[in-house]
């Protein structure tokens, strides 16, 4: 009994140190996933987060008090066109969201998501 009680700890204890998020590997997956969308340098400044849902569909998360969203609009129309589409991006009807950036060294900043759809050729 004593020794099944130890092995159920030590495997919860496994099992939640695996779920605790490095926020270096974390900085790491993000920086990859928009190098993959973005792969011009100054395309990149001031997004936090590029994530792809579809071929013609993506969220982007800025921060605000690096890039206009104006300058991010048109980086997702140049996104658009590179993925075959229309050279228009589309907001979602969704409103922008307000998020907390996470940084590698622990501190978090105000970033903005917001959800683009690119328009189909006519």
């Amino acid at each position: 009994m004593f020794r099944i009680r130890n092995v159920v700890l030590v495997l919860a204890t496994a099992a939640v140190a695996a779920c605790s998020v490095d926020p270096n590997a974390a900085y790491d997956r993000r920086q990859k996933l928009i190098v993959g969308m973005f792969p011009e340098a100054q395309d990149r400044q001031g997004i936090h987060l590029a994530y792809a849902v579809s071929n013609s569909a993506f969220e982007l998360a800025y921060f605000p008090d690096e890039v206009r969203q104006s300058v991010v609009d048109r980086r997702a129309n140049k996104l658009c066109g590179r993925l075959g589409n229309a050279s228009k991006a589309n907001y979602s009807s969704e409103p922008k969201a307000y998020m907390t950036g996470e940084l590698p060294d622990g501190t978090s900043r105000k970033a903005i998501k917001t959800w683009y759809k690119c328009a189909p050729k006519q």
